[in-house]
């Protein structure tokens, strides 16, 4: 009866919108925010610590995979944001490396590890949602 026309009339309204939101989405580029910025942030880090005398391997690495990124972001290559995701994969890991290697000083409290551990979980979560966004832009636009 009535019910049967009015739940498909609602089912459709979600549908369409739901259609409308992954369109906006899709327009809206994810990788402007950060390839770039990114960049920026890594050219202006490394000059700061070569003045102050402190360069480390992790300023050096994040300046040129950052260059790396904007080519692809640039070129609007597929892998982009891929890249992004997998060259940040192993940095807690090289961090905590580093320490036990001694390259680094251990922190004062323990509880430090904890909260960069958590902080690089919710980045791997964060980039790979990203990654996702990214593959939806490209393939709509």
């Amino acid at each position: 009866g009535g019910g049967d026309a009015v739940c498909t009339e609602k089912v459709g309204a979600l549908r369409h919108g739901m259609a409308v939101g992954r369109q906006e989405m899709a327009n809206n580029d994810p990788m402007k925010p950060v390839a770039i910025p990114l960049f920026v942030i890594s050219a202006l880090l490394l000059p700061w610590q070569i003045r102050a005398g402190t360069v480390d391997l992790f300023a050096v690495i994040s300046l040129i995979g950052s260059a790396i990124l904007v080519v692809l972001y640039l070129r609007k290559s597929a892998h982009a944001a891929a890249f992004l995701f997998w060259s940040t994969v192993p940095i807690y890991p090289l961090y905590f490396l580093s320490i036990a290697l001694g390259q680094y000083a251990a922190p004062n409290n323990p509880i430090v590890y904890v909260v960069l551990a958590a902080i690089w979980m919710g980045g791997m979560v964060s980039l790979w949602r990203l990654k996702a966004q990214y593959a939806l832009f490209l393939t709509t636009r």
